[in-house]
């Protein structure tokens, strides 16, 4: 008897271990998004660098995972991944995901080839051109509602860059240095310097973590989160992270 309650002690205490290891493990899904997101990155990116200094204050650990943004949206609805790492706010998402705290913003431009004349104040300057956007990404809510431009969608960013040298479209609707990074290592160097951002910039987006419903103890992970946020806000470490990787407004 005495041996059948020290196994049970035993076993409950490695269940007990296994569990809180278990919370203590954060599992984020997003579109590869260079330079906030990708594999091949350094620390994968800085959305990810942030993230897992943000979690890393709090003593979690995160895992990041890569899938097409669709999906992503999909797996986390679903529980299957904690939260979704780059995301922006719409009110629409709001209904289906908790969202995180801001940690970081992005300007979201057109892009024009550099033989274009194309400028724009408001949309209705827009009317006569063709404009790329990206299937299951987030546009400014004006922009969107805006139906009397003529929007054309592809299938992922880089796609737009070509469809914009083949003239294919006019301008393309992109997060600035998102931009910049196609234009450096996804197109042949003839081709890089033949385009330019415009402004004055569609909006300045806020990036969050867009979290499950469902996942298990996703409350704990969100204010974890936001807690961790906090302290490397106030300890200056997300402001040297971000001079890291250059990114600016």
């Amino acid at each position: 008897m005495k041996k059948i309650v020290i196994i049970t002690i035993y076993l409950l205490f490695i269940s007990v271990i296994g569990t809180m290891a278990q919370e203590k493990t954060v599992n984020i899904v997003s579109v590869p998004w260079p330079p906030y997101y990708d594999q091949y990155l350094p620390d994968y990116g800085l959305s990810c660098k942030i993230i897992s200094a943000a979690y890393a204050a709090q003593g979690y650990k995160v895992n990041f995972h890569f899938r097409a943004w669709v999906q992503c949206m999909e797996l986390v609805k679903k529980g299957e991944f904690d939260g979704a790492g780059t995301a922006y706010f719409t009110e629409e998402r709001a209904k289906v995901y908790n969202y995180s705290e801001s940690y970081l913003e992005c300007p979201i431009v057109f892009f024009r080839r550099k033989d274009q004349q194309i400028t724009w104040q408001n949309y209705e300057d827009l009317k006569p051109y063709r404009i790329g956007v990206n299937r299951g990404y987030a546009n400014p809510p004006e922009f969107e509602k805006a139906d009397f431009l003529t929007k054309r969608v592809a299938r992922d960013p880089v796609l737009n860059f070509k469809k914009l040298l083949l003239k294919q479209v006019d301008l393309i609707v992109s997060e600035k240095f998102v931009g910049y990074y196609i234009l450096q290592t996804k197109l042949p160097g003839h081709e890089k310097n033949r385009f330019e951002p415009i402004t004055p910039p569609l909006a300045i987006n806020k990036l969050y973590i867009l979290f499950s419903k469902k996942a298990p103890a996703i409350q704990h992970k969100i204010q974890a989160f936001n807690t961790g946020l906090q302290s490397i806000k106030n300890n200056g470490e997300l402001k040297q992270i971000i001079s890291e990787f250059g990114v600016k407004k």
